[in-house]
Parts: C-alpha cells; structure tokens; sequence
C-alpha cells in the first residue's frame, strides 16, 4: 500500500531520526512535507527514485547535513524545493538545472558553499530564488538573466564577489532583489530595473544603485 501514497505531510511536530534510504519506494509519491521537526542525517540520494513528486519540503528541521544529492536531478516534475533553515553544506549540484518546472527553490539559512551553478539559467518557469544566509563564493552568473519569469531573488549575505551581471536588467517581473551583505560585490544595478518599482537591497557604498533602499 505505501507505494500507492501520494501525499505525506507531518509538519510541525518532534519527529526525529533520519530520513529512511526507503523514502524512495514512494513511487506514486507527489507532495512531501516534513518541515519543522527534528530530522537530521543527510537527504537520502534515494530521493530522486521519486520522478512524480511536485513538492519537497524539508525546511526548519536545523540538523539536516551534508550536501544536496545530485539526484535531485531526476525529480522532473517538482515545483517545489524548500530546504531552508537547515546545515546543507558543499555546492548546488549543477543538475538543479534539469528541474524544468521549478517554480520556487528555498536553499536559505543553510551552510552551501561553492559557487552558483550556470544551470541555474535553465529554471525557465522559477519565479522565487532564495539563496540567503549561506557561504557561496563566486560571481552572480550572467544567465541569471534568463530567468524571465522571476520575480523574487534573495542572494542576500552570502560572500559573492564580483560586479553585478548587467543580464539582471533582463528581469522584468522582479518584484524583489537583494544582494546585500556580500562585501566582495560591486558595480551597478541597471537603471532599467529601478523603472520597475521593484524593491531592491544592495550595500550601496560598493554598489551604485539609484533606486535602492537599504544598506
């Protein structure tokens, strides 16, 4: 019967333990929510068996470790991805940029380091980014601005360096952009996205910015 479950939500109780190696027996499995408990351990590579799922979230846990698992990859399906608040650590796996109908990827408040990954430019249907509160390195990629569908992106007190890729003025549906607390950043925010009204965070003593409201 277990392979016949659709949905598992079990969120906000004192579960503990590990995520089972099993986990991926849930072939008809489409929505995954285990958020605010106890789990810790790594995220099984088992879970990219699960090739129906639209929605993972393993957020607010705090102790989950280790790196993302390149299987992610193979979750063709998924909308969803939230695995903030937790101790995630190493590199975006470059496959992130196989999940086609990604429309929200939550990685905040975790431990990631390495660089952002080009692939990202290939979440063509994401429209809320969030990388904030992590230890990337690096530059902000220039596809980033392929991103045409993206209205909120937090790459907010990480330790990118480097200037800002003038491809972010190709976002037009930017609601939110924030970039601050990355020292090593500078250069310009277009002027071309502050005629959007969007709300955007930048250390303006590095990056010069006409529009922007903080820092």
């Amino acid at each position: 019967l277990l392979n016949q479950v659709q949905t598992i939500k079990i969120n906000n109780n004192r579960i503990s333990g590990t995520i089972p190696s099993e986990i991926g027996l849930l072939s008809h499995v489409e929505d995954i929510e285990i958020s605010s408990n106890l789990i810790m351990g790594s995220i099984p590579s088992e879970i990219g068996q699960l090739n129906k799922m639209r929605k993972l979230s393993l957020s607010n846990n705090y102790q989950i470790t280790g790196s993302i698992p390149s299987e992610v990859g193979r979750l063709s399906q998924v909308e969803n991805l939230s695995l903030y608040s937790n101790k995630l650590s190493e590199s975006i796996p470059s496959e992130i940029g196989l999940l086609k109908k990604m429309k929200e990827l939550h990685l905040n408040w975790n431990k990631i380091s390495g660089s952002i990954p080009t692939e990202i430019g290939l979440l063509n249907q994401i429209n809320y980014l969030s990388l904030r509160r992590n230890i990337i390195e690096g530059s902000i990629p220039s596809e980033i601005g392929l991103l045409n569908q993206l209205s909120n992106l937090d790459l907010s007190r990480n330790k990118l360096s480097g200037s800002i890729p003038l491809e972010i003025a190709f976002l037009d549906d930017i609601t939110e952009l924030k970039v601050h607390g990355n020292i090593k950043l500078f250069g310009s925010i277009p002027n071309d996205i502050c005629k959007i009204e969007a709300i955007i965070k930048a250390d303006q003593n590095k990056v010069d910015c006409e529009c922007c409201v903080c820092c």
